[in-house]
């Protein structure tokens, strides 16, 4: 196990095994000198394709340009603040949609309830109106992730040297052939939108509610015909859902069981809310910036409830799913593939195509990094931050060589700024507008681990009803 492993040789590097490749485990002093690594050398992407074996789920479309990533970080990342309002109107519609609107006590199903709502949140800003409130595009974004995962996992029960045999194997997957569905019903949806973009920017006629959107920015980042193909940029969209829609569903369904795992919680959280709102008057960035409670609320969560994590067993070669009380032990990050054979300046040696990453749960579980760390605490990160010198550290979305859930360096995560605002807003907004707690009689549910992935367990409702919003209070879908 990855946590046995870092405790035996947390300064150095071991080997753990997995059905289809070795990974080398690395300790956090290497962080530094690998990440400064030329990519001629070592490559994120290749990691990442290889994981989920990108040539057969489509992955593989990061090989072929960033496009997707320039766009993130030149437009969406410093224009962030231009789209709260936007996701502010989006939100408001999803809640009254998708989150029964009544006074007494029912049970929903909070996992669907919530990918419901993060797929329109996040397609109002991906593709905006109207196709975000497409039933059909809203299906795919959904979907997609999910086929994915489900081809790629497969795919890697196979040990390296029967890989020949993918091609064949992949002929009996329902999934993949529903993922070659999902691109060309994605590919037929964007051509309008697509078009009509293109016609209104060469008029010089574009609409103030089609020019903010991630498909629009890479349709102008564009360098090439192949870039700006409907077939490549649907081809993208869809896969940004693989870091997007999924996981901020999945971090956002932690959190509330784990909030009503600890209810004495939830009216904290839910006065700051309303106290930065009555004070600002309004849903925008610098409001959504002063509610520091809930984001170390956000933060503990998710360092209890990692997005990925690994179970390494030397004899399993069968797909598996386990519950687990205790996932964070086993999270690995910081994925990184040689291309070449590798020299540190130590002298340790890479040879290529060496899989390397972190255990980055388990850094988070050292009593010498973070104090009582079995001992779930949402305002650790809160009031680390009134410590002097402090006040703009602790942040979620911050990445450094002990936490390292969005990556490190360069390639953490482009789109964590647009995700920790989306996952302020929505539980901002159900803590105000609702009330929620588990049904009699059960505990917080445990994580169910697939392969390296785990997700919070479906078929476990909660109790919600709809609350009388304080006075004053802009309140979101009630």
């Amino acid at each position: 196990m990855i946590n046995e492993g870092y405790r035996q040789y947390k300064n150095s590097i071991f080997i753990v095994r997995r059905c289809d490749t070795d990974i080398a485990i690395i300790s956090n002093k290497y962080i530094d000198e690998i990440r400064k690594l030329p990519e001629a050398s070592i490559s994120v992407i290749e990691a990442h394709i290889q994981n989920l074996v990108g040539e057969y789920s489509g992955v593989d479309i990061a090989r072929r340009s960033d496009l997707h990533n320039r766009a993130l970080i030149q437009e969406l990342t410093p224009n962030i603040g231009l789209f709260i309002d936007p996701i502010r109107e989006e939100l408001d519609f999803a809640i009254r949609t998708e989150v029964p609107q009544t006074d007494d006590w029912v049970e929903i199903d909070i996992v669907e309830v919530l990918l419901c709502i993060v797929a329109r949140v996040s397609a109002r800003v991906f593709v905006g109106l109207p196709l975000c409130r497409d039933p059909e595009w809203l299906r795919l974004s959904k979907e997609t992730t999910v086929n994915v995962f489900k081809t790629a996992i497969i795919l890697r029960t196979l040990p390296s040297f029967l890989h020949f045999l993918h091609p064949i194997v992949l002929r009996f997957l329902p999934s993949w052939y529903r993922l070659k569905e999902n691109r060309r019903a994605a590919q037929k949806l964007i051509i309008p939108t697509l078009s009509e973009h293109i016609q209104e920017r060469k008029n010089g006629s574009v609409q103030p509610h089609r020019i903010s959107t991630l498909l629009n920015w890479m349709s102008d980042f564009a360098a090439n015909e192949t870039e700006a193909s409907p077939e490549n940029l649907a081809h993208r969209q869809i896969m940004i859902g693989l870091g997007s829609i999924h996981t901020i569903k999945n971090a956002i369904t932690h959190l509330m069981y784990d909030l009503c795992a600890h209810p004495e919680y939830i009216e904290e959280m839910r006065d700051e809310a309303e106290a930065v709102l009555l004070a600002g008057g309004k849903w925008d960035k610098p409001t959504l910036t002063k509610m520091r409670k809930i984001e170390s609320l956000m933060t503990e969560s998710q360092r209890l409830n990692p997005p990925q994590l690994r179970k390494f067993r030397r004899i399993s070669r069968l797909l598996f799913a386990i519950q687990s009380d205790f996932p964070r032990s086993l999270t690995v990050s910081f994925y990184h593939r040689t291309l070449k054979p590798v020299t540190l300046s130590d002298g340790t040696h890479f040879p290529a195509f060496t899989q390397i990453a972190v255990p980055a749960a388990a850094m988070l579980f050292d009593p010498s990094i973070v104090s009582d760390p079995d001992t779930f605490d949402p305002l650790r990160a809160y009031r680390d931050r009134l410590k002097p010198g402090e006040s703009n550290l602790h942040q979620y979305t911050m990445t450094n060589t002990t936490h390292m859930h969005f990556g490190h360096g360069k390639h953490a995560c482009p789109g964590r700024a647009f995700a920790v605002n989306e996952v302020k807003m929505i539980t901002a907004a159900l803590l105000i507008g609702f009330d929620f707690c588990q049904i009699k009689g059960q505990s917080r549910p445990r994580n169910i681990i697939v392969d390296e992935f785990v997700y919070p367990e479906p078929g476990t409702n909660l109790m919600i009803r709809r609350r009388k919003i304080r006075e004053g209070v802009p309140g979101l879908g009630v």
